[in-house]
């Protein structure tokens, strides 16, 4: 997604009408671009699109938010299978968040269509967080280190799944 460009606003942000200005005109691009974020979010959590269910985003970001959960078991697995290649040490008491073996819900900021299994730079990943209050993501601080591997798929430009890094 990127700011709004319509007739009418500044710096990528819509103005309201008033008597000295005209304010934004709503664009098809814009509402067109709001839709297929949405539709993205909605479908990549599994959910059908319904027009009679004004909780679709509510529901999404609740069932996305499950998927990075990591329950103390999974996490105790993981830890195993690390120690057969390489430092259990590491992998056990050293994972911290952004670490090689930590899991993170990004924004694909890069031009790319990425699948289930690519990785990538984490110069093209920034961390979201959501507002599920606004039906909304938003991008948090810098980009990331080392490379990361795709748990999910991007098919626009700044779309969201989850990564985990690799190296």
């Amino acid at each position: 997604m990127q700011a709004t460009t319509a007739p009418g606003s500044s710096a990528g942000a819509f103005v309201d009408k008033t008597d000295l200005t005209p304010g934004t005109k709503v664009t098809a691009t814009d509402l067109n671009a709001w839709q297929a974020e949405l539709l993205h979010l909605i479908t990549e959590a599994g959910l059908t699109p319904d027009g009679g269910d004004l909780e679709q985003i509510r529901k999404a970001v609740q069932a996305l938010a499950k998927i990075v959960k990591v329950d103390a078991a999974t996490e105790a697995d993981h830890a195993a299978a690390a120690d057969d290649a390489t430092n259990s040490t590491y992998a056990t008491s050293n994972l911290v968040a952004g670490g090689i073996g930590s899991h993170a819900f990004c924004a694909n900021i890069a031009l790319t269509t990425l699948n289930f299994g690519d990785t990538i730079s984490g110069s093209s990943l920034k961390p979201i967080g959501f507002d599920v209050s606004q039906a909304n993501y938003y991008v948090l601080g810098s980009a990331l280190t080392g490379t990361w591997r795709c748990l999910g798929c991007t098919t626009l430009a700044k779309s969201t799944t989850l990564f985990v890094r690799i190296s």
